[in-house]
Formats: structure tokens, sequence, C-alpha cells
């Protein structure tokens, strides 16, 4: 499993990012001690990309606040989930992921926190036990699904050329119209 991964470049400085600066020399510091070379100045950087991590073999899971683009992706490459939500509507997904659709389990809160031993437990519920293999076999369903639907001939491909058919036979005024 891929975890998140920030890394750290050093900064100038600018009004804006101060908050930003200080959690990171608070990170780095604690996390790396004092001597570290970026205890200095700096700014987080961007996640990885997540469709090039989720499409490698080498990925058996994925933590998920579970917005609903990263689950479609989570589907499409096959990878089951750890939902994570942080919101409502991804508090809904993470419950339909796990429940209805059955391709994610999902971590348990106390007072609002998730302690390292709930990630712990989940993360050897879907890489070491039965769960995680009743998971894993039900997103390689939806993938196959998936690429099926997304294939020149299939469902998605069909369904979006007949739509670009029909605005592109619609007069504008007729749009218009209609609103």
């Amino acid at each position: 499993m891929f975890r998140s991964y920030r890394g750290f470049q050093r900064s100038h400085g600018s009004g804006e990012s101060q908050q930003r600066e200080a959690s990171c020399r608070h990170h780095a510091q604690h996390q790396h001690g004092p001597s570290h070379p970026h205890h200095g100045i700096c700014q987080t950087l961007g996640l990885p990309p997540q469709v090039k991590v989720l499409s490698h073999e080498a990925v058996g899971g994925f933590l998920s606040h579970c917005r609903w683009k990263s689950s479609l992706e989570s589907v499409v490459y096959g990878v089951p989930m750890i939902g994570w939500p942080l919101y409502p509507e991804q508090r809904m997904n993470a419950r339909m992921l796990a429940d209805e659709i059955g391709i994610s389990v999902s971590v348990d809160y106390e007072k609002g926190l998730v302690h390292r031993g709930e990630v712990e437990r989940v993360v050897r519920l879907l890489m070491e036990s039965e769960v995680g293999k009743k998971l894993r076999k039900r997103v390689g369903e939806l993938k196959e699904a998936a690429s099926q639907a997304l294939a020149e001939e299939g469902s998605s491909s069909r369904r979006l050329a007949l739509l670009a058919d029909q605005w592109a036979n619609t007069k504008p005024s007729a749009r218009l119209d209609r609103s």
C-alpha cells in the first residue's frame, strides 16, 4: 500500500504562506530533529499523481477520503479502499462503498480521531484477511465492468457519443428556449 507523501521545499516566504511554513517547520523539527535540512523555512509540495500510483501493480489498497472521483479511479484500476471520510458527502460515499458496493472497509472514529491501532487494524483487514480477499475480488469484477463500459463500443462511450450528437443536432435557440 502506498502512503501519501508530501515533500518539502525551501521557500523564500510570503505573507500568505506563513502558517503553512510554520506547520512545515514544526513537522521537520518534530519528525526529523533540528539538524534536518528541511528544518528551515519550507513549503509543502503536492501529492504524487494518484492515477499513476493506483495503476502500479504493487498497490494493494488505497487509503481514501472517498471523494467520488478518487473512488471511481480506484474502481477503474481495481484497487480496494480504506475509507477515511472527512466531510458529509465523503461519509455517505464511504458507507455506500463499504456496505452496498463491497469494495472498501471503513475506519472507526473515537471522539473524532482515528488512532494508529485502528489504522493498523484496517490495513491488516484489507491486506491479510478473508474480508480483503472478498474486496479484491469484488473490485476486480467492477474493474472489468468499467473497462467494458469505457471501451470504444462500451455503454459509456456510446451514451457520450449519443449526447454529443444530440447537442450537435440541436439549434442553439432551441437549447435556450428550454431554460
